[in-house]
């Protein structure tokens, strides 16, 4: 029988961090959870911060995206975890690129029809930067040691 990890707590996560600190707090939090135990569904909740600590690691991608956007896999920890945050706090739709493009600041404006009328404006990347980014973090969940389901 597995022990479940406890849910990374504020003091786990301290505030004005950078990615690189982050990243090795995530890696801590990670370590947390058994290896048979990251491969099933649900394995990456304990890790995802509260909405309190979120804010505070979107701000840090944020700050750091225009430099870490060129190196996906120096953060991987938090990759995955910005994903699955997304994911969890921000996914509105079934779309989950306006919320990335617009956590990070970065992206191509779109306009589209508002279902209201009107226009609707959002960023969002284009598909081969989606596909770039999707195959970085496949390559951090999978060395991490997570199940990923791959869209045929």
């Amino acid at each position: 029988m597995s022990i479940r990890p406890k849910r990374i707590t504020h003091k786990d996560l301290g505030m004005n961090k950078d990615l690189a600190n982050w990243n090795s707090d995530l890696q801590l939090a990670f370590e947390r959870i058994l290896p048979e135990d990251r491969s099933t569904a649900g394995s990456l909740l304990p890790v995802i911060p509260n909405r309190q600590q979120w804010e505070e690691f979107l701000s840090q991608v944020k700050a750091e995206w225009q430099a870490w956007r060129r190196n996906l896999s120096l953060h991987r920890y938090c990759l995955v975890v910005f994903y699955g945050g997304l994911a969890f706090y921000e996914y509105a739709e079934g779309k989950l690129w306006p919320q990335f493009a617009k956590a990070v600041d970065d992206g191509i404006l779109t306009y589209t029809l508002a279902s209201q009328g009107g226009m609707a404006v959002e960023k969002i990347f284009s598909a081969n930067r989606q596909s770039e980014i999707n195959h970085e973090f496949a390559e951090a969940a999978k060395d991490i040691g997570l199940k990923i389901l791959q869209r045929d």
